[in-house]
């Protein structure tokens, strides 16, 4: 592993931290900065492989969980943002766009149904007081509309830095 990627991965860390600590006192930040920090480590991706990813994803998770006291925030990081990076690199690779939106669908009802039992046992109740089939159908459409925008993102600002990998 190249110093660069370490750098990169301890700033892109760092920035996640902190992000999603300020979040967690802004109610009305809490969203975006979690799409952020997805974008973050997709641009980790794009820069450094999925392996310096994986790495700074899990100290930020580490660090998330010790450091943000919203521990929604920290479960919503921890279960689908931080790594969906890989998982986007990893499903964008078959290179087949049906095949990837089908994967991509049911990597949605498995994040939604992981974060909802995770949630659950944080909880002690259901945090959602709606059918189980509504809750999956908002999921999979914010998830579509989310992986939609950041494949714009990366597609109109990562791939014009000329420093990449």
């Amino acid at each position: 592993m190249k110093t660069r990627d370490v750098s990169l991965g301890a700033v892109m860390c760092a920035v996640i931290v902190i992000m999603l600590l300020i979040a967690s006192y802004l109610n009305t930040m809490r969203l975006s900065a979690l799409f952020l920090s997805s974008l973050l480590m997709c641009i980790i991706v794009s820069f450094s492989g999925v392996k310096t990813m994986l790495i700074c994803y899990g100290a930020s998770a580490i660090l998330v969980w010790l450091f943000v006291p919203d521990k929604g925030v920290c479960t919503a990081y921890t279960v689908f943002f931080g790594n969906y990076g890989a998982v986007k690199f990893g499903i964008e690779k078959l290179k087949n766009l049906k095949k990837e939106w089908v994967v991509k669908i049911i990597c949605a009802c498995v994040y939604g149904i992981i974060l909802y039992f995770f949630m659950y046992l944080i909880t002690g109740t259901a945090i959602l007081k709606i059918n189980f089939a509504l809750y999956l159908s908002a999921v999979i459409f914010a998830f579509v509309i989310g992986d939609i925008a950041l494949s714009l993102l990366i597609g109109s600002f990562v791939s014009k830095i000329p420093f990449r990998k």
